[in-house]
């Protein structure tokens, strides 16, 4: 009885949460990169139909959700900002905002905003970002996971309203027991002559229990956000990444950060490498330095493939694909091999390899020789009575 009247309490508890959530501004949307955990796939409605889907709670690995949510409960969605076609260079980048950082195009925004909005307009909806919102989820029907990602104006904004006025039991679709099956509809739209496809009707319908334990297994949303370091987002602001357009790649860099050394015979050269090496602190959440080239995205003249020429790797990619340990190496001791802390963060010991280098054993100290005495010397004596 206690279990149930607890479990009852914290669903009233999240109905009120979910609620007080349910408000979002909405704006135009696009292309957002993501990256996606294995055995899930990034998924938004293909064409106008009428689709029926299921949302899960989520465990909430970050300190900084927008919600307000403490790292290590569980919620239901996760809301970031896009900046598309950053400074016109083809890359669509995910707002570091979503990880509690700071962000020169947010900044640039703000700085317009007190210059005067009429004046300014043009510049800063180019810079300020779109709302999306993605959710843990399978459609009806399939074992699938799929991360629901949509721009927040084209679904979101529909859902949230629908649970601020309808039913308080729909407020409990995202329970594995007890929950609520999403029916939606997405229609064609056109705005200023440019076709998309939008929600316009929303229900909920009763669905049959799921295992509580599908938590365990749900995409952890936050670490799907992968942002780019403060400074590579300033080169792309200014300009200085379009010789080819650029392109967004799952939220990393379509270029290599540096440029190619020069071919000159200058000794002052020497040292450019290590003035353009990546540090650790300026890797993306989940990255870690690439070993290849040292953080520098290059390979003498030419960029480094491990990387593609952006001077970090993801963690899983520093570990052997078949599994194995490099030979000299053993798992490393902190994090067992995950590359991580317990908190998700680079393994400072193994800078998130998983391994290190086997320790050498200590060479046993050799016995001091003992000092042998010294002889009698009457002429020492007589120095002695010198004095």
């Amino acid at each position: 009885m206690a279990r149930k009247n607890a479990r009852d309490k914290m669903r009233e508890t999240m109905r009120q949460r979910i609620k007080n959530a349910s408000h979002k501004k909405a704006t135009k949307g696009f292309q957002a990169p993501l990256r996606c955990p294995e055995g899930a796939r990034i998924w938004e409605p293909p064409e106008k139909e009428t689709y029926r889907i299921n949302f899960f709670m989520y465990p909430v690995t970050t300190d900084v959700h927008p919600d307000g949510v403490e790292q290590g409960e569980e919620w239901y969605t996760r809301t970031f900002r896009v900046h598309k076609n950053l400074g016109g260079s083809g890359v669509d980048v995910i707002c570091p905002s979503a990880h509690g950082k700071p962000c020169p195009a947010c900044e640039r925004a703000a700085a317009l905003r007190k210059l005067g909005w009429d004046d300014h307009k043009d510049e800063i909806q180019a810079v300020q970002g779109t709302p999306w919102t993605m959710y843990a989820s399978k459609l009806e029907g399939e074992d699938e996971w799929l991360i629901f990602a949509w721009n927040t104006s084209k679904f979101a904004k529909t859902f949230n309203l629908e649970l601020d006025e309808g039913e308080l039991d729909n407020l409990d679709f995202a329970f594995a027991v007890g929950g609520k099956t999403i029916k939606f509809r997405v229609v064609q739209e056109n705005f200023e002559g440019s076709k998309y496809l939008s929600t316009n009707k929303v229900d909920f319908e009763d669905r049959e229990d799921f295992d509580e334990s599908v938590i365990n297994t749900a995409p952890k949303l936050d670490d799907c956000l992968v942002c780019l370091p403060y400074t590579r987002l300033q080169e792309l602001m200014m300009g200085l990444d379009d010789d080819n357009g650029g392109g967004a790649a799952e939220g990393a860099p379509s270029k290599p950060k540096n440029q190619a050394p020069d071919d000159d015979d200058d000794d002052d050269d020497d040292d450019d490498g290590d003035e353009n090496k990546l540090d650790e602190d300026e890797c993306p959440e989940g990255y870690i330095v690439c070993d290849d080239c040292e953080g520098t995205g290059w390979k003498g003249k030419k960029k480094c493939k491990k990387c593609d020429g952006t001077g970090y790797v993801e963690l899983e990619k520093e570990n052997n694909e078949d599994g194995k340990l490099p030979e000299g190496h053993i798992e490393c001791p902190a994090c067992e091999g995950t590359c991580t802390t317990p908190k998700g963060r680079t393994c400072p010991i193994c800078k998130g390899k998983g391994h290190m280098e086997e320790p050498e054993e200590p060479e046993e100290p050799e016995e001091p020789e003992e000092p042998e005495e010294p002889e009698d010397n009457d002429d020492d004596d007589d120095d002695d009575d010198d004095w």
